[in-house]
């Protein structure tokens, strides 16, 4: 699911190639049941622009745990609060400013 999309994008960000013998592995795919979400927070992967890179700007993926697993309502609502304050200190941090 989203971990293999997630290794996918930085496969095809990086250049890698079908005929390539090799995948780079952001996210570890873990043997779980598919009941339950493999993520269990919500994560962000910085990816700064390098030349080589098939885009021409810098990436930043975010991972959230998955909704509608046999968790509950309650589980969804929790993962909804997470996202929403991550969004929030997402954006806070990267608009501030320090003065050294």
């Amino acid at each position: 699911g989203k971990t293999t999309m997630i290794n996918a994008m930085i496969n095809y960000v990086l250049g890698v190639r079908w005929d390539d013998p090799f995948r780079f592995i952001l996210v570890e795919e873990k043997e779980t049941s598919q009941a339950f979400s493999q993520t269990r927070e919500v994560t962000a992967y910085d990816i700064h622009y390098r030349n080589g890179f098939r885009i021409p700007y810098s990436l930043t993926i975010v991972d959230t745990p998955g909704f509608g697993d046999t968790e509950g309502i309650e589980r969804d609502q929790e993962i909804t609060s997470a996202v929403k304050q991550f969004v929030y200190l997402f954006h806070f941090f990267k608009n501030s400013k320090c003065d050294t």
